[in-house]
């Protein structure tokens, strides 16, 4: 339980700074702010829905990696192929701003979920609101770390891409819930099996 808490405060750590620091970050992708954020609104709802498709089929931990990691190829590819000031729009950078906060969008629901099942029932909402803290944690922090970009132009998204490919390390150690009685259910018929021997 101990190593569990302490894997999802970082997984949350890292989704948080990641989602606070983007969506500040989102001015500075292309050229007109306006576009660039109303497009990645747009984009924001299909994330979230996606995420109910795919979460029944292929279970929980293996939808916060789809999402994370087509979050961290789109930071990677804002950074490395997306030229800024070259074509019209940005729209290179700004279509990959746009996937990227879909992936964001889609990750936190998925992770959401994902930290309620670890948790035993007795313990969920201590359990999730202790891990979710450190979300609120990131979002004081993102301010500071998107102003990076001063230094070193595009630093801010480096560093998010790290962080974000960084994660999948951490969810894996974490068991998939998928298909799997509940913490409850699971010490019902232990206590039963217990009574008969």
């Amino acid at each position: 339980m101990r190593l569990k808490t302490l894997l999802l405060s970082a997984n949350w750590f890292c989704t948080g700074l990641a989602f606070y620091a983007f969506s500040q970050y989102l001015g500075m992708i292309g050229e007109n702010i306006f576009l660039t954020v109303g497009i990645s609104g747009i984009i924001y709802v299909p994330g979230g829905l996606i995420c109910l498709l795919i979460i029944p089929k292929v279970g929980r931990r293996p939808t916060v990696w789809i999402f994370q990691v087509l979050t961290a190829l789109c930071f990677l590819l804002i950074v490395f192929e997306s030229p800024k000031n070259v074509f019209v729009n940005d729209w290179p950078r700004l279509s990959f701003a746009g996937i990227g906060f879909g992936g964001l969008a889609g990750s936190v629901p998925a992770l959401f979920l994902y930290s309620g099942e670890l948790f035993p029932t007795l313990g969920r909402n201590a359990g999730v609101g202790g891990v979710t803290t450190f979300a609120r944690i990131a979002a004081m922090i993102a301010t500071a770390f998107v102003s990076l970009n001063s230094i070193i132009p595009d630093l801010p998204l480096m560093l998010l891409t790290i962080i974000t490919f960084a994660q999948l390390i951490l969810i894996l150690p974490l068991p998939e819930t998928k298909d799997y009685p509940t913490f409850q259910i699971q010490l019902k018929k232990q206590k039963k099996v217990s009574r008969f021997n």
